[in-house]
């Protein structure tokens, strides 16, 4: 049955208007709709049920490459069961007015929260109090009819009937009133069985497909289809036709329900594509951005008001405060999708500032208003069981949560300013698992000459840089490598930063006088094959390192220096004598991490003249074998995408520097002299410096010269 038949049904057996009709059934739809979104299922008493239902796979012609075709995900679906009542008694005369003449009962699947029990109510409300005014208005009509029959008023309308004389003299032409009769029919048909029915499978390659990879969508195309239909049907508008179509991204093109609900929710008619869940996934990000989702959270609370006198919030009091805990959700979830490592809160005199480290640079994502900073301090605290009371020093901690489905640990500490405690939150994402040495960016002769170190029986390794570079996660990726059944590997960290299966991980707390110095001397009576000393500190630490590999056990351990051949002096600073170094030092790795280039908008780029001249004359430095790999002296970057936030950078790789204590390198460590000079033995030797090794991945097209020259700058 046609809407417009159904319409004109409802009306003639309720006795009301066409317009109160079609009132009656969007009220009702929208209902139906809105139990949908959260439920399972909606049963109306007398008509059906309507049940969210989830469609197996299919195949589909691909409407790009003739003959082959291209499989449909599983999707939910709209799925409608009519009753037994509907069935058999739909083309008797009054049904509709024997099922919509009572309160229609609308039952779901399952209990309602307290907020969506309130909604319902005022729904099934509405629709009652429709119903009833139907009923009144078809009295009211009635009454009318019947008055106007009996009224002695109704010879008067005849008078204006004089006039059909000059009708009848344009009628010259043949009759035409047969003819009329069977056109309207089948003109309003085709307004709502073409959605509806004729996008069918004979007219399937006429869908087209749709990359969205690259693709930004205006807001005011985004409003025609809100965020939550989007999501449930796995649609997204994406334009319109030069007929003022609404062009649609679906997944599944043949959901014809979703196609027509989203028809009617929208008010136009829509055009179908299809595009991948990937794609589409990316458009749906675009909905809303960080500030206009804050800015919603917001408004309407007290943190929207003008702030009259700071008051010291309760630990109770903030636990239950819906804005404050969306505002850090949203914060939290925004990070992680945008591949953040850190968040930081800055105060400010009339503001603060949110900043997201993204690939080891800081960027300003939200302004926030100063009376929401103390609210968000104390949920982030209540989050990792700092105390409330305490601002005047710092505090340090961590928590867990859960993002679709992804455990991501949160490192959090706070520093009191003049405007309140900064707090920034490091951000480990366990499920992207541990890197191995190669994804790391480790090539050539110093993969070769850490792979070597890492197999010896004896000797300290140590991985050098800044904080942040990546040296943690280097020395994850050589104990993966080491971690088989038949070994003992132990560490000491401050903090585990991931947790590996296999490995015992143990954890100093200087508050309680366990620090690196005294583990290490627990760990060499655990039986250890292999030690890690998360950061070499102090003289006690560096001499319990150095003894530990004098006595036949590998260990891996980091120091802060600029360069590899800086760790030798600063090592010798310490107190450790030179020829104990010479004795248990086998490598040194020191790195730095570049910003890789989006490889959906990498293009060929053209470097001024200075550069030029200053690559080319690093690159004669370089060992003869290292200068035969260069196939063609071309650089890249990126041009900005979708992907990659128009930033044409996506990740990062390392750059190395891996220095091998030679024999060469022992004899000036034994004379004490400057790290200039061990780097000038060593590169005379063949050591590929941190520069040479980033313009060799610039030339590759893992990252630009602009990187190489930022990351190396002395």
């Amino acid at each position: 049955m046609l809407k417009k038949e159904l319409i004109n049904r409802l009306a003639r057996e309720c006795h009301i208007t066409q317009y109160q009709a079609r009132m009656f059934l969007k009220a009702m739809a929208d209902s139906i709709t809105d139990g949908l979104v959260s439920r399972e299922k909606v049963t109306i008493s007398g008509l059906g049920t309507f049940q969210n239902k989830i469609r197996a796979p299919k195949l589909i012609m691909n409407p790009t490459v003739r003959g082959e075709k291209i499989q449909l995900p599983a999707r939910r679906v709209v799925h409608f069961s009519p009753g037994t009542t509907i069935k058999t008694k739909l083309n008797q005369p009054g049904f509709f007015s024997r099922l919509f003449g009572s309160k229609s009962k609308i039952e779901y699947a399952k209990p309602l929260s307290h907020q969506q029990d309130k909604a319902l109510d005022e729904t099934k409300k509405s629709i009652d109090q429709l119903i009833r005014e139907i009923a009144a208005e078809s009295q009211k009509e009635e009454q009318r009819r019947t008055e106007f029959k009996k009224s002695p008023t109704t010879p008067p309308p005849l008078p204006p009937l004089p006039k059909p004389p000059p009708v009848k003299q344009i009628k010259p032409s043949p009759p035409p009133p047969p003819k009329p009769k069977p056109v309207p029919p089948p003109a309003p048909r085709p307004m709502t069985k073409i959605p509806i029915k004729k996008i069918g499978s004979s007219q399937a390659s006429k869908i087209s497909y749709m990359d969205l990879s690259q693709k930004v969508v205006p807001k005011e195309i985004l409003a025609y289809i809100p965020e939550y239909i989007a999501r449930l049907y796995q649609a997204v508008p994406v334009g319109k036709t030069a007929q003022g179509k609404l062009i649609v991204a679906m997944t599944d093109p043949e959901d014809y329900q979703a196609i027509e609900f989203i028809r009617k929710k929208a008010g136009i008619d829509i055009e179908p594509k299809i595009a991948t869940a990937t794609d589409i996934a990316n458009i749906l990000d675009q909905y809303a951005g960080l500030e206009s989702e804050i800015a919603q959270v917001i408004k309407g609370t007290e943190f929207a008001k003008p702030e009259k006198e700071k008051k010291i919030l309760t630990e109770e009091a903030i636990s239950t405060k819906a804005p404050t805990s969306r505002v850090v959700a949203s914060l939290l979830k925004k990070a992680v999708a945008m591949r953040s490592s850190d968040i930081h809160f800055e105060p400010e005199e009339k503001k603060v500032i949110v900043r997201f480290r993204i690939d080891g640079v800081l960027q300003n994502v939200l302004t926030l208003p100063t009376q929401i900073h103390a609210a968000l301090v104390s949920r982030i605290k209540i989050l990792c069981n700092m105390k409330l009371d305490e601002t005047r020093i710092p505090q340090d901690s961590r928590f867990r949560m859960n993002f679709d489905g992804r455990g991501i640990d949160f490192r959090v500490s706070t520093f009191p300013t003049v405007y309140g405690e900064k707090v920034v939150m490091r951000i480990l994402d366990k499920s992207q698992g541990i890197l191995t040495l190669e994804e790391l960016g480790l090539t050539g002769r110093g993969f070769e000459i850490i792979k070597d170190a890492i197999s010896k029986s004896y000797g300290m390794i140590l991985v050098t840089g800044p904080t942040g570079s990546g040296k943690t996660t280097t020395l994850y990726a050589a104990l993966d490598k080491l971690n088989k059944e038949g070994v003992n590997i132990m560490t000491l960290e401050d903090p585990v930063e991931y947790q590996i299966p296999g490995i015992n991980q143990g954890q100093v707390n200087p508050k309680l006088g366990f620090t690196f110095a005294k583990g290490l001397r627990s760990i060499v009576r655990q039986d250890p094959d292999i030690i890690m000393v998360g950061e070499i500190r102090d003289f006690e630490t560096a001499e319990m390192s150095v003894h530990s590999a004098l006595t036949g056990h590998i260990v891996f351990s980091t120091l802060h220096t600029n360069d590899a051949a800086g760790a030798i002096p600063r090592l010798i600073d310490m107190g450790v004598e030179p020829f104990l170094i010479t004795s248990s030092l086998s490598t040194v790795v020191a790195q730095r991490l570049a910003r890789r280039i989006c490889q959906e908008c990498r293009v060929v780029d053209k470097i001024p003249t200075q550069i030029d001249r200053e690559v080319k004359a690093e690159i004669q430095k370089m060992p003869l074998a290292e200068r035969r790999k260069i196939k063609k002296f071309v650089f890249y970057k990126g041009r900005g995408c979708g992907s990659c936030n128009n930033s044409g950078y996506k990740g990062r790789i390392g750059t190395f520097e891996v220095l091998p204590i030679t024999e060469k390198i022992k004899t000036l460590t034994l004379e004490k002299v400057s790290s200039s000079r061990i780097k000038e033995a060593a590169v005379s030797e063949g050591m590929i410096a941190m520069k040479q090794d980033g313009i060799l991945k610039a030339i590759q097209g893992f990252t630009t010269i602009e990187e190489v020259w930022r990351i190396t700058k002395e």
